[in-house]
């Protein structure tokens, strides 16, 4: 059994511009996070299960303008949350099994978004490979 605390950042700045007009967006989300996980290693093979809470914050910025010299061609503006929403948690379920040999790992994730998952099939998953020295 293992218990973990995070922190993420996810952001994304983008400017484009071509004769004349222009586009730029500038996006940040912050979350915290605390997973709970189960797993036992058997040999080489070491299947894992658990679950993330998640609650984030987020920052956006946009502006764009068509470069035709009219204001109704153009528009700016931000959105942001009120901080973190402790009301609004996000519940991730996930499992996988990862093999682990000598000098190499790999592991395979599937998740799944709780809140969301009947809704839009919000599914996830991952593939990774490390080598270890």
């Amino acid at each position: 059994l293992s218990v973990g605390l995070g922190y993420l950042y996810n952001g994304l700045e983008f400017d484009y511009s071509s004769h004349g007009a222009k586009v730029s967006y500038d996006i940040g989300v912050h979350s915290i996070y605390t997973t709970v996980q189960v797993s036992k290693n058997i040999v080489v093979v070491t299947p894992f299960a658990g679950a993330r809470f998640m609650v984030s914050s987020q920052n956006v910025d946009w502006s764009w303008d068509l470069g035709t010299g009219n204001a109704a061609t153009r528009d700016s503006g931000s959105c942001s949350s009120d901080g973190y929403d402790f009301g609004n948690l996000q519940t991730q379920l996930y499992a996988g099994c990862g093999l682990n040999l000598v000098v190499f790992q790999a592991t395979f994730t599937v998740m799944a978004d709780v809140a969301h998952a009947g809704d839009s099939k919000l599914f996830s998953g991952a593939l990774s490979f490390r080598f270890k020295m």
